[in-house]
């Protein structure tokens, strides 16, 4: 016979068994059934696809020297404007500004009452152009003296009727965008005969540096879109060839014209203006986007959609148009369908 201290200990065994046995099935660890997986449901939405690649494009600006510096002593300030008209100042030395008039001869002297030649024409036609009296076409009389007092009166400075060399540079047409030297950088000291002053000649010449690799991606013809500050040209991918030193050029080239059309003006007068691009690798498309996941491609390729309709749950077939990034770009449901993501059968 057993104890009454055994019958004890096996009555406790007993409850703790009944007590796992009954979390055991109402947690459904030893049921025969799958647990319950609920769908996971996206909507479709309007959206673009497509793939471009960041390169930097090059605009080349051939510069030739139009002036030269005429008044000795220190650079205090520069101008920092880019197109310049007549009467403009250009640079200042010692305080006093060196302005810029229309003309194919250089200042080469003081310039007061009395003078004849080119250069007091050039004068004159400065004077006229600001509205102020003019002599003669090439005399500086009374009234080109008139002319200089007043236009000293307006700069706020001290009225003498006369033109010292150093304060007028010319150059060949105005408006023009000039480009002053790093030589006549603020704080240089100047002697006289310094080339300072450069225009830009010709039109811009537009180029981007491609790696090897890039080659592949961005072959001849890809668009391409420039920008700069706030202006966007659209062009195109020219052939690649290296240089003599392996670099690879490729040209950007517009369909019709100059890539910067009529707005070449907005380029700074610098030999080389560096700029953004984006080359377009993989055109982009536009339409209806929906999870990669959600697509379903049968043995025959055909695509389709397990969607939210307003009779139920149904499969629609699609055609996908393109993907990236995990999108698919879709025809055959409108933007804002539910679709349902992962294994059609789930959920069921």
């Amino acid at each position: 016979m057993l104890s009454k201290r055994l019958l004890t200990a096996l009555g406790v065994l007993a409850m703790i068994g009944a007590a796992f046995w009954a979390g055991y099935t109402v947690n459904g660890i030893g049921s025969s059934k799958a647990p319950t997986v609920e769908p996971i449901w996206a909507e479709a939405s309007e959206g673009s696809i497509g793939r471009t690649i960041a390169l930097s494009v090059e605009a080349i600006q051939e510069r030739r020297a139009v002036a030269v510096n005429r008044l000795p002593g220190t650079v205090t300030a520069r101008s920092n404007e880019t197109e310049f008209s007549v009467g403009d100042p250009v640079y200042f030395v010692d305080g006093q500004a060196v302005r810029v008039v229309e003309g194919g001869v250089p200042f080469y002297r003081d310039l007061y009452e009395g003078l004849i030649g080119d250069d007091v024409s050039q004068l004159n036609a400065a004077l006229t152009a600001l509205g102020y009296p003019a002599g003669g076409e090439a005399t500086f009389t009374d009234q080109t003296a008139a002319g200089v007092r007043q236009w000293h009166k307006d700069q706020g400075r001290e009225a003498t009727g006369e033109i010292p060399l150093g304060e007028l540079i010319a150059v060949p047409s105005l408006p023009a965008r000039l480009f002053l030297h790093d030589d006549g950088a603020v704080g240089a000291v100047l002697t006289g005969g310094e080339r300072l002053v450069f225009a830009v000649v010709g039109e811009p010449h537009f180029r981007t540096i491609l790696t090897a690799q890039q080659v592949s991606l961005v072959p001849e013809g890809t668009p391409v879109s420039v920008t700069y500050a706030d202006r966007t040209w659209q062009g195109r991918i020219g052939s690649a060839a290296p240089d003599d030193q392996g670099v690879i050029h490729a040209d950007v080239l517009a369909d019709d014209g100059l890539l910067c059309g009529a707005e070449c003006d907005a380029l700074p007068a610098e030999e080389k203006v560096v700029m953004s691009a984006l080359a377009e690798v993989v055109p982009a498309q536009t339409g209806v986007l929906v999870p990669v996941s959600a697509i379903t491609v049968d043995v025959n390729g055909a695509a389709t959609l397990v969607v939210e309709g307003e009779s139920g749950v149904v499969n629609t077939p699609v055609t996908v148009l393109g993907s990236q990034d995990g999108l698919a770009l879709v025809d055959g449901i409108a933007s804002g369908t539910r679709v349902r993501i992962g294994d059609p059968s789930e959920g069921d």
